[in-house]
């Protein structure tokens, strides 16, 4: 599955390194079809924006496997995510951290809470992120050693307002899904009903 997400922040596009649910919002929430456990396997491209606070999706493209576009749709809706989202720009150096760009590859790094969609808190740590940069480029961390790697981990469970552990099993995602596809339907979300 890959999922390629961005968000419009301070007038700036930001890329979206982590969640603390496995989803800001997942294409199978915005079908009339039924969530099953292949509505977990889509790759998809989404993009959000805020407006007075507000977080709102920019676009949604549904990926087949050759990564060619089978559906494009959901613009300007509006995004009733709760929970932490962590961003980044500016991408200095790939720190290769357990096959994903580590989050203080990037120079410029914020973390967005947001409460049914509405951004209530915003934390910069950007400075933290330098100063593992600083700590890796002088030798006195080394990503390959165990240690270093957990040391530079707790200092990141640290600083993060949000538990960015994706370890949820694919029953509980498939939950998730479901009772955010509850959440949006029954809020009339939604002028609409497409499939993808």
């Amino acid at each position: 599955m890959n999922i390629e997400q961005y968000i419009l922040f301070r007038e700036k596009k930001y890329k979206i390194l982590d969640v603390t649910q496995d989803f800001i919002i997942h294409p199978s929430v915005l079908s009339a079809e039924s969530i099953t456990k292949d509505s977990l396997q889509l790759s998809f491209a989404a993009g959000y924006h805020f407006v007075n606070q507000a977080l709102y999706l920019d676009y949604m493209t549904v990926l087949n496997d050759s990564n060619t576009m089978i559906k494009d749709g959901y613009h300007n809706r509006p995004v009733y995510y709760t929970g932490a989202i962590l961003i980044g720009s500016d991408l200095i150096n790939d720190y290769d951290v357990k096959e994903e760009t580590a989050c203080f590859s990037y120079k410029n790094v914020y973390e967005l809470i947001l409460k049914q969609g509405f951004l209530e808190i915003t934390a910069d740590h950007s400075k933290s992120m330098l100063r593992i940069r600083k700590n890796l480029e002088l030798g006195l961390r080394d990503l390959s050693k165990k240690r270093d790697l957990r040391c530079i981990e707790h200092f990141l469970e640290d600083i993060f307002l949000g538990e960015y552990s994706s370890n949820h099993s694919l029953k509980q995602k498939l939950k998730i899904l479901r009772d955010m596809k509850k959440k949006y339907y029954s809020n009339n979300c939604f002028h609409e009903i497409q499939g993808f």
